[in-house]
């Protein structure tokens, strides 16, 4: 297997893996900037759990401080605001 196709099947095992269990709980969101794959893996996992498991998520940033840590503001209003228009 390439190492790209290795990296694909680890991210999709790991959003598999965090979308399936109970709780999901996120601490410290905004300690560390998210480069954008890292912000579109935990947008898929979000996605993945969205209205069947739950989700907490703890940050010391108002959400308008969320931007600093998604660095694509349309990725950061989906991840707040799930009925928002999905980016693309």
């Amino acid at each position: 297997m390439s190492p790209v196709m290795g990296t694909i099947a680890g991210a999709v095992g790991t959003i598999a893996h965090y979308g399936r269990v109970d709780l999901l709980c996120i601490d410290e969101l905004g300690y560390k900037q998210l480069d954008r794959r890292g912000a579109e893996m935990l947008f898929q996992v979000l996605t993945e759990r969205e209205e069947t498991n739950s989700i907490a998520i703890d940050s010391n940033q108002a959400f308008s401080g969320w931007t600093n840590t998604f660095t694509d503001p349309r990725l950061c209003a989906a991840i707040i605001d799930p009925d928002s228009p999905s980016p693309a």
